[in-house]
């Protein structure tokens, strides 16, 4: 048995695990331990990460790895949308800059690429 779903203080938690998804929304039976374990263990990298390049200015996975993480993380929240909370790194861009960094004004905009495959 993979473990039974209840609610606990308007959380949802596995009886029989050690875990728990909170995100306010009606959890899907179809979800699994893995599949909540997978995201968690998704946002962890992809915090680090950014914390790492934004905060640190010292990156430590190449962008084509950062944009397949970041993609897993995203097809995991389409399927399982009651994985999916305001804090995850799909519902955001990015963190803090350096404060070494001082602010500059372009002529023309800056866009941002939408990520290292295109």
């Amino acid at each position: 048995m993979r473990g039974l779903w209840s609610v606990v203080s308007g959380q949802w938690r596995v009886v029989s695990g050690q875990w728990s998804v909170v995100s306010g929304k009606k959890l899907d039976m179809s979800v699994l331990p893995e599949q909540a374990e997978r995201v968690r263990v998704l946002r962890d990298r992809i915090e680090d990460a950014n914390y790492r390049y934004f905060a640190l200015d010292d990156p430590d996975i190449p962008d084509a790895e950062y944009d397949r993480v970041l993609r897993e993380l995203q097809e995991l929240e389409a399927a399982y949308p009651e994985l999916c909370s305001a804090d995850s790194p799909t519902q955001r861009v990015g963190a803090a800059p350096l404060k070494a960094f001082a602010q500059v004004v372009h002529a023309l905009p800056m866009l941002s690429l939408g990520n290292a495959f295109t």
